[in-house]
């Protein structure tokens, strides 16, 4: 793909494609990033060219259009290029999930930190005359106490409107002048407010369920909040205990009573001078409580079925179970710990500074790490002996702007290396390699398993553009899998697959018209859709927070819910409650199947439930 950028030729290649929605696609370009609209028009051609004059009034965490990019011919602006955003920068959306703040050590008050910083960005941006108005968890970006705006070509500003919206933050009294938003920079601090409450509880502020009114979007036009007496909160959001009084009364004036204007730093400034750090699991809560509202509510009673067998002084970050041993990473006191229980006998090696950016993987006496997202290295470390030691160095290729991709499963190290996916297996103290299959460079996802007779199974797409082709590997023999497309516009926010005997199940986290929803794709083990769902109730969602936390057997999802785990059949939606479970697990655990059971892990347990 030809374009011109300064009046020069140049190429742009599906390899490099960064993201990918319905939109536009982000292509990577000598340390730049380039945005080409999948539809150009003269309306949005007007826009940029009106926008470019005034983006020296933006501070630097305003990713803005630098220079616009043009057709082959010269003729039609189509794009812009902008700054690149290195691997380290994540979606504001991680800070909702409960997994992820685990896994990080993000407290409330970091979160707190990182609003600050985006409320003196916001502030420059409403006196640079512009409006974000499309403000939303996808297009906000955060590393360490910084957060960045992008998509910042649907700004409103001047004669030029924001065109679209995202339904969870776009304010319910937002005026509508001629079919179109007509946003104030008070409908900006709605959406801010939004973003920092989910931030803080998981939840958002018209969330959970109500008898009468089901949808989010209209208890937000009705102000029924969740905190109404009326709605079940989401058992998977934080205690709002986590909240200072002066904070929920912010909230309620806001949400509930409809209040609006400026929104002041000192709301901010002050949560977080309150807040103080629980010694025991590390929280920050207000220090005016009489306990820590998390520690006092995550006590379980593990029933005569459930056998407790780990518990952690820190969040568990990974975990395998192979051969009858458990191992599991733990972050305890910013130090990374190996735990190893088997034969009723516990082992605790502390390993080395914790790495929170970090994603680990077990295989057999090894432990793989790859230490930050910026980083294309794998690191191996030799477990087995009582002194854990380095074993080898390798590198791996990146999905898109993503960390390093890699997989294991019981036997083999999958990476990728000079286009091709890798698989290595541990012979005489070496990491001996055969290639799988050509891959495509920068563009490709993959996953990895093996089933209980130790056949191992891969899973992957490769990406083009805004096309996706999956594929599966089954011992051995490539097979297109026939998922269902996205619909045009759809965006992919993330996925995840599990592998039955017989079967695997991919579960898709997209966004379309501003609003979530899951897709479900059955599939056999040569690839044919055996039956496929989409769920965009709000209710259902919930159970896929975090998006592979549920159990999957053949046409079977079990999640995990404060009030035990409940069996889903996929093809008649049937559920049904196991109640020796209750108390035994909480809504976000993550459940995998084990031997006559299942294994539930929580953020510092890991028990085994029988089946009965």
């Amino acid at each position: 793909m030809k374009y011109l950028l300064d009046g020069k030729p140049i190429t742009l290649d599906s390899a490099d494609v960064i993201s990918s929605g319905g939109e536009a696609t982000v292509f990577r370009h000598n340390n730049q990033a380039i945005k080409i609209y999948t539809q150009p028009t003269a309306d949005r051609a007007k826009k940029l060219a009106a926008l470019l004059p005034l983006t020296s009034g933006l501070p630097p965490e305003v990713i803005a259009p630098q220079r616009l990019i043009y057709d082959e011919k010269g003729k039609t602006a189509v794009g812009f290029a902008m700054h690149l955003l290195d691997a380290g920068y994540a979606e504001v959306r991680k800070l909702a999930t409960k997994k992820y703040r685990q896994k990080a050590g993000i407290s409330a008050a970091e979160v707190t930190d990182l609003f600050i910083n985006a409320w003196c960005t916001l502030s420059m941006i409403h006196r640079a005359g512009m409006v974000v108005g499309d403000f939303n968890d996808l297009n906000v970006m955060f590393k360490t106490a910084t957060m960045l705006f992008i998509d910042v070509d649907s700004f409103q500003f001047g004669v030029y409107p924001c065109l679209v919206g995202t339904e969870a933050f776009t304010d319910p009294r937002a005026a509508i002048f001629k079919g179109r938003l007509a946003l104030k920079p008070e409908n900006d601090w709605y959406a801010f407010l939004v973003l920092w409450f989910r931030a803080l509880t998981l939840a958002h502020p018209y969330g959970g369920t109500h008898p009468k009114v089901p949808l989010l979007a209209e208890r937000a036009r009705q102000r029924i909040t969740i905190f109404d007496p009326a709605v079940t909160k989401p058992e998977i959001a934080y205690p709002f205990e986590l909240l200072s009084d002066d904070l929920l009364h912010l909230y309620d004036q806001w949400f509930a009573k409809g209040n609006r204007g400026a929104l002041p730093l000192d709301a901010l400034q002050t949560y977080r001078d309150s807040l103080m750090r629980c010694p025991t699991c590390g929280a920050s809560y207000p220090a005016n409580r009489a306990y820590c509202p998390l520690c006092h509510t995550s006590g379980l009673t593990p029933a005569q079925s459930v056998r407790v067998l780990l518990e952690t002084g820190g969040p568990i970050v990974t975990w395998t179970l192979a051969g009858g041993t458990l191992r599991a990473i733990a972050h305890e006191k910013d130090q990374a710990v190996l735990y190893e229980v088997a034969n009723g006998v516990t082992r605790r090696i502390v390993l080395f500074g914790a790495l929170p950016d970090a994603t680990y993987a077990f295989l057999a006496d090894k432990l793989i790490i790859s230490p930050t997202p910026e980083s294309d290295e794998l690191l191996i470390v030799d477990i087995a002996a009582s002194t854990p030691s380095a074993f080898l160095k390798t590198t791996t290729d990146r999905y898109a702007n993503r960390g390093a991709l890699f997989a294991v499963s019981n036997r083999s190290l999958y990476r990728i290396a000079g286009g091709a996916l890798m698989r290595g297996q541990f012979d005489y103290g070496q990491l001996v390699e055969r290639q799988v299959l050509a891959i495509a460079r920068g563009q490709t996802w993959f996953c990895a398993a093996s089933d209980d007779q130790g056949r191992e199974r891969l899973f992957g797409y490769f990406r083009t553009l805004q096309m996706y082709s999956h594929w599966l590997l089954t011992d051995g023999e490539q097979y297109t899998a026939d998922l269902t497309p996205l619909d045009a516009g759809e965006l992919l926010i993330d996925n995840a697959v599990k592998f039955a005997s017989g079967s695997v199940l991919i579960t898709r986290l997209t966004q379309a018209n501003g609003a979530d929803r899951v897709r479900l794709d059955e599939i056999d083990l040569h690839g044919k859709l055996l039956q496929a769902k989409v769920l965009n109730d709000p209710a259902q969602l919930e159970a896929f927070e975090p998006i592979d936390a549920p159990a999957y057997s053949r046409d079977v999802l079990l999640h995990a819910t404060d009030r035990g785990v409940i069996q889903h059949r996929l093809s008649n939606d049937a559920e049904k409650l196991f109640m020796h479970t209750v108390s035994a697990v909480r809504r976000g655990d993550t459940l995998i199947p084990h031997e006559d059971g299942l294994l539930a892990i929580s953020e510092r347990r890991i028990v085994h439930i029988r089946a009965r």
